[in-house]
């Protein structure tokens, strides 16, 4: 980790980010806040929606039983919200991966900073290495704030173990959609094309999966679909487990190839 936090690519970028920071920390929290927010407004609906039922069998006479029944409704439909909210997190991350990653080589190419970069005393790996922590760090870093929030509420909800592999789901979906982004990057000729690409890959396998399961009926397909498969937690962790794997290790041949083509200097 200490190798990836010392990256110069990286480094640069931090103390670009910081820049930002320091002109206005404001509307930089507004924008870095975005999975906090996507956690905590479908439980603080919950909560809304439940806190009239708890008052008023508080009120004007307290009512044991009518309590009770309202902090089960409660923690129900808290279980509920975090669902919800774990897909809601899941699809927005997907897409910050996304749009950080598949801009970077074309972007270096069409600024004719490409080549300078590679003249350096930088290895392939760690220029891979940091495009990829650049641009993944902001989503990195708001499930950074957003992962102990998840496994606390787990753990009051009683189903502490299936918030870790939530956010163990979390972080291999947004390396492998960032290794998307990254390796579209490398493959196309300019940043449009790269966004497309990536786009096209990510469309095809969040939204084209389920499409392609139905139409063939083959539905043991949907157990590498993220969003499915934390759908299926109820009935076990098989899937998300699967997922994860099949997530990492897709990343990590994207990656290999990314390290191919920095090592080859392809000139697209």
């Amino acid at each position: 980790m200490q190798a990836f936090w010392n990256n110069p690519i990286f480094f640069k970028y931090r103390l670009l980010e910081k820049r930002e920071y320091r002109r206005s920390k404001s509307s930089f929290w507004v924008k870095q806040m975005l999975l906090v927010w996507c956690v905590l407004l479908p439980l603080a609906w919950v909560v809304m929606m439940t806190l009239p039922q708890i008052l008023d069998s508080l009120t004007p006479k307290y009512n044991a039983s009518r309590l009770l029944e309202a902090l089960d409704g409660l923690a129900t439909n808290w279980l509920g919200a975090l669902g919800y909210s774990h897909l809601i997190v899941l699809t927005v991350a997907i897409g910050i991966a996304l749009n950080g990653t598949c801009n970077l080589v074309t972007g270096e190419r069409e600024k004719k900073t490409f080549e300078s970069l590679q003249s350096t005393m930088l290895s392939a790996t760690e220029i891979v290495n940091g495009r990829l922590m650049s641009g993944l760090w902001p989503v990195l870093r708001e499930l950074t704030i957003v992962s102990p929030l998840v496994l606390f509420l787990g753990l009051v909800s009683g189903f502490a173990f299936k918030a870790v592999l939530c956010v163990s789901l979390l972080y291999s979906t947004v390396f492998f959609y960032g290794m998307v982004g990254l390796w579209s990057s490398y493959f196309s000729k300019s940043t449009q094309n790269a966004n497309r690409m990536a786009t096209g890959i990510a469309a095809s396998l969040v939204i084209g999966l389920p499409v392609l399961a139905g139409l063939s009926g083959f539905w043991d397909l949907m157990r590498l679909h993220p969003i499915y498969a934390s759908c299926l937690l109820e009935e076990g962790f098989g899937p998300v487990i699967l997922v994860t794997a099949f997530h990492f290790c897709g990343a990590a041949l994207l990656w290999l190839d990314a390290l191919r083509r920095e090592r080859s200097a392809v000139r697209i």
